[in-house]
C-alpha cells in the first residue's frame, strides 16, 4: 500500500480493499465489479451509461440507473468519514485519487528497470479478479476475460525477459529456475519457459529433471493439444540425452512416447487433423479474439471463460 493513500485496491489477488491497511468487506459484489472496471479505465472515469449497461444491461435503461445508484450507495456506505472512494455527477463516475491499486504498480514496474521489473513479477499474483463471478452481468465478464489477458501476457512477456537475463553466462541459476517455474504456473505451454528449466538444470547437474521436464511437457502437449514440442525444444532434449549418454555407467535415455516426432503427422483423437498451436494474443483493439495455447486448451476442454 502507498504511504501517501488511505485507500489500498488488490484485485490481481482476487479483490482486496483496504482502509490504511485494515480489510474492507463489500457486500455488493457489483459494487466490487464497479471499482475493479474503474481501476483498469484511464483517469479513473466511466460515464453512467456506460456502467449501466456493463452491470445490468438486461435490465430496462431506467431500472439500470437505478441500480447504479444503489451499487454507488453501498460503495459510500463503507466510506465513513475518511476520504471518498468515488466522486460521481450526473454523467459520469470516478475513482478517487487517494487509492493505490496493484494493477496500476504492477504495470508502472513492469516499464522499469531490472529491479522494478522483478518487482512487478512478484506483484503479479493470480488474473485479475481470479474466481470472481456474476452471474448476470455477461457484459462485464467478457470485458473481464479482455482484461486478464491482456494482463497475463504482460506477465509472461516480463517472466521471459527476466528468464532469460537469468540464461546468459554468469546468470543466477536458482533464481532462472524460480522465474522459469512461475512463468509454467501462469502459462504451463510456455516452451521458453520449459526450456530454459531444462537448461538451468542441466547447469546445476541435475541432467535427469532435465530430461523429465521434456517428458512432462510432451506428455502435457500431447494430452491437452494433441501437439509436439517446438523444434528448439526437441533439439536442446536430444543434446541433452547424447552428452548423458556420454557420461561413464548411465543408460541410453529414449524420447519418451508420448511425444510425437516433429515433422510427423499430428492426429486428434477423433481422426481430424490438428492445427498447430498459435499463440494471437489480445489487444484492446481486438477484444474478443483471445488466443494461445492457454485459451486453447480451455477450449479443447470446453472450459467457459465466464459463468
Amino acid at each position: 500500500m502507498s504511504a501517501s493513500s488511505h485507500w489500498d485496491l488488490r484485485v490481481l489477488d482476487g479483490f482486496q480493499l483496504s482502509r490504511l491497511e485494515e480489510p474492507v468487506v463489500i457486500r455488493v459484489r457489483k459494487a466490487a465489479a464497479l471499482l475493479t472496471y474503474l481501476a483498469l479505465q484511464r483517469n479513473r472515469t466511466a460515464r453512467r451509461e456506460v456502467l449501466a449497461a456493463l452491470l445490468w444491461e438486461d435490465a430496462a435503461p431506467a431500472q439500470a440507473r437505478v441500480s447504479l445508484r444503489q451499487a454507488l450507495s453501498a460503495i459510500r456506505k463503507i466510506e465513513g468519514a475518511g476520504p471518498s472512494l468515488i466522486e460521481a455527477d450526473a454523467h459520469s463516475v470516478r475513482l478517487s485519487g487517494d487509492i493505490a491499486i496493484d494493477a496500476d504498480r504492477f504495470e508502472t514496474m513492469a516499464e522499469g528497470r531490472c529491479a522494478q521489473r522483478a518487482a512487478a513479477a512478484d506483484a503479479y499474483r493470480t488474473d485479475l479478479m481470479a474466481g470472481f463471478v456474476l452471474r448476470d452481468a455477461p457484459a462485464f465478464h467478457e470485458w473481464l476475460a479482455v482484461e486478464q489477458a491482456r494482463l497475463r501476457h504482460r506477465a509472461v512477456t516480463l517472466l521471459c525477459d527476466l528468464l532469460e537475463a537469468d540464461l546468459v553466462e554468469g546468470g543466477d541459476l536458482n533464481r532462472g529456475a524460480a522465474t522459469a517455474l512461475r512463468l509454467l504456473s501462469i502459462d504451463p505451454y510456455n516452451e521458453l519457459g520449459h526450456r530454459g528449466l531444462m537448461r538451468l538444470y542441466a547447469r546445476q547437474g541435475r541432467a535427469s529433471l532435465a530430461i523429465q521436464q521434456y517428458r512432462s511437457l510432451a506428455a502435457l502437449l500431447r494430452r491437452d493439444l494433441q501437439i509436439a514440442p517446438e523444434a528448439q525444444t526437441v533439439q536442446l532434449y536430444d543434446c541433452l540425452v547424447q552428452r548423458r549418454r556420454q557420461l561413464p555407467g548411465t543408460l541410453p535415455a529414449a524420447r519418451p512416447a508420448e511425444s510425437i516426432p516433429v515433422g510427423a503427422p499430428q492426429q486428434r483423437s477423433d481422426t481430424a487433423p490438428a492445427t498447430p498451436a498459435r499463440r494471437i494474443w489480445l489487444t484492446p483493439a481486438t477484444p474478443l479474439a483471445v488466443g494461445g495455447r492457454f485459451l486453447k486448451a480451455l477450449l479443447v476442454r470446453n472450459a467457459p471463460l465466464r459463468s
